[in-house]
């Protein structure tokens, strides 16, 4: 790779982490619901990036183009024909060579053209921003779930969340929690009993990734899944989808800070359900 998209490439990256980092939702600072207000979307920062890649990609196709077609040569005349010079001229100009190609001679390969450093450059940063975009979305958007500091309604993509307490049926977009006591054993462990239905004509995967207990001070830990299927008898709760109208009821399993309770479970079927909040005492 040459040096120049070896440092822009190393520059980049670097500007990638430093947005992670900044938009990770593990240790955000909690903040009021009302201070919280979206973007217009053309503001967003996957949109700017997507914007800004696609721009260097078209720009660097271009310019490559535009210079190919500047440096481009013209076809060499065909060369003219040798004069006839007859009998033992010709014979002899035959034995000792001579400039115009003899037929069947294989013309030489041409060279391969290359595009110039600075339309790779453009291509290479139109990708990396490409990148940067998804990498960003899947970690501030639903893929990358909600913000410790959001209310249940935010970062939601598809409808409201419910909000209620232990004992009580949640609805989500495909299933209907409810949450039936949550014991900590002071090491760390916490066991919730949860009932779920499949509320749909389908059969319905959920994942433990998307199950999560919150701290007071706005960490979250989702399911775990070893201690959740020790929990279940070696069953993988998560393994096989519920088929249309099931209902379980098993418990899930959560490992968190032995000196902190959790304030609230998030419950949901998939990354793009808004889930269902269940405060716990």
């Amino acid at each position: 790779m040459p040096a120049p998209i070896r440092t822009v490439t190393a520059a980049f990256a670097g500007l990638l982490g430093s947005l992670l980092v900044t938009a990770a939702p593990v240790n955000a600072a909690p903040m009021a619901a009302a201070a919280e207000q979206d973007a217009p979307f053309w503001r967003q920062p996957p949109v700017i990036l997507g914007a800004t890649g696609l721009l260097l990609v078209l720009a660097g196709l271009l310019g490559w183009l535009w210079q190919r077609r500047r440096t481009r040569r013209p076809a060499a005349p065909a060369p003219a024909r040798p004069p006839d010079l007859g009998g033992a001229v010709a014979a002899q100009r035959i034995r000792r060579g001579t400039v115009y190609p003899l037929p069947g001679t294989p013309k030489p390969a041409a060279a391969r053209r290359r595009p110039p450093v600075w339309a790779t450059v453009a291509i290479a940063l139109g990708l990396l921003a490409g990148l940067a975009g998804g990498a960003i979305l899947a970690a501030t958007g639903p893929m990358g779930g909600m913000r410790a500091n959001a209310q249940p309604t935010a970062g939601a993509w598809v409808g409201l969340s419910a909000v209620g307490q232990i004992g009580t049926p949640l609805r989500e977009s495909a299933f209907e929690f409810t949450v039936r006591g949550l014991d900590c054993d002071g090491g760390g462990r916490c066991r919730a009993t949860v009932d779920v239905q499949n509320l749909t004509p389908e059969k319905q995967r959920w994942y433990a990734p998307m199950q999560r207990a919150y701290l007071p001070d706005g960490e979250w830990v989702t399911a775990d899944e070893a201690a959740t299927r020790a929990a279940n008898n070696g069953r993988d709760v998560f393994a096989e989808p519920l088929a249309p109208g099931q209902r379980v009821t098993l418990p899930l399993v959560f490992s968190t800070d032995p000196a902190k309770r959790p304030s609230h479970l998030e419950l949901r079927s998939g990354v793009f359900s808004s889930g269902v909040r269940v405060n716990v005492p």
